[in-house]
């Protein structure tokens, strides 16, 4: 069954981000799932449900890149790592995939207001899953501000194009002016934390 309610929600999550959640119908997810509303009911109480667990699914996915990032990879300095994921953080944060998914996560806050939480435990997953436990591999500092420490870094490497997000349909910056941010704000973080 566990197979089903994942199959469910990679289909269910394809078609809200193509859709969005006013146009999508639960008939159009078992439609292209091959499945029936009987079982859709079965594993989720209704369509709210259905889309906030559908929203969770793709963070899980997204968290899982970026973990798999500071996990398989053996950096010869921080310097190296920092360069690999800021232009990995960039590609998944700022792709076509992502602006829908973020207009979907302000849908899927509205709609429940305890959502804004699992949004927050999803970055604070990634953080120190990846970011943090790597710094703790370089730094000689406690747990607790190689996290701070984290969050400072992706609020610095977000920027104001985090805004870009919420009201624009692709990142307004090309790559050369990706990279000229990137290299800033790894010399300014660089610098902070020595």
């Amino acid at each position: 069954m566990q197979d089903k309610k994942t199959q469910i929600l990679k289909v269910a999550s394809e078609i809200f981000l193509e859709k969005g959640y006013e146009n999508t119908n639960l008939l159009d997810i078992t439609a292209k799932n091959g499945g029936s509303l009987a079982t859709i009911y079965k594993l989720f109480s209704n369509k709210d449900e259905l889309f906030c667990k559908a929203v969770e699914y793709c963070f899980e996915e997204k968290t899982q890149m970026l973990i798999k990032l500071s996990k398989d990879y053996n950096y010869n300095s921080l310097d190296e790592f920092l360069l690999v994921f800021s232009k990995e953080y960039y590609k998944v944060f700022y792709s076509d995939f992502n602006f829908k998914f973020f207009k979907l996560v302000s849908v899927a806050i509205y709609k429940n207001k305890d959502f804004q939480q699992k949004a927050d435990e999803a970055d604070k997953k990634i953080l120190e899953n990846t970011f943090a436990n790597v710094l703790k591999k370089y730094l000689d500092i406690d747990e607790a501000l190689c996290e701070k420490y984290a969050e400072m870094y992706i609020s610095m490497l977000r920027g104001s194009n985090i805004l870009d997000l919420f009201f624009a349909t692709k990142l307004k910056l090309d790559e050369e002016q990706i990279n000229k941010h990137i290299s800033f704000v790894n010399s300014m973080f660089l610098k902070m934390i020595k």
